[in-house]
């Protein structure tokens, strides 16, 4: 019987949360999904966020204050 390598999964489990914070999944259901007991080890520890999302959602911001300032 051949005995396989020892692979730690962690870094696995911890990119696939990333991606769901991402790809903005609810984050109780991301808190579900990961087994957490609290919603804060999902937001402390997994909602990390990529210099391409700040850029994106401060985009967003901006347009809607903007539009805002258009409107007063």
């Amino acid at each position: 019987m051949q005995v396989l390598p020892f692979v730690c999964i962690i870094p696995y489990g911890h990119s696939y949360c990333v991606v769901l914070c991402e790809n903005d999944v609810n984050i109780k259901v991301i808190q579900e999904v990961m087994g957490h007991a609290n919603v804060s080890t999902s937001l402390n520890v997994y909602a990390e966020v990529s210099a391409a999302k700040k850029h994106t959602e401060l985009s967003r911001i901006e347009e809607k204050f903007n539009q805002l300032s258009q409107v007063i």
